[in-house]
């Protein structure tokens, strides 16, 4: 299986009806206040951050991820 593989089965992994990785493009806007996150949800933008769902399912809340 590759690394490709991989990210395509967890983009449609879901917890309670929500999605738990999605990796976006670099134009798109971080969601915010929409449904279908789950709480915890890792989302990736790259040349940006990387950031997770601290709200709910039906309402996310992307905080971004320190690296500090």
């Amino acid at each position: 299986m590759s690394a490709h593989n991989i990210l395509s089965e967890l983009s449609s992994a879901s917890v309670g009806g929500g999605r738990v990785m999605v990796v976006i493009g670099e134009d798109e806007a971080v969601p915010s206040g929409v449904a279908g996150y789950a709480k915890g949800c890792i989302l990736i933008k790259p040349g940006d951050a990387a950031y997770t769902n601290t709200g709910t399912v039906s309402s996310c809340t992307f905080s971004a991820i320190s690296t500090a």
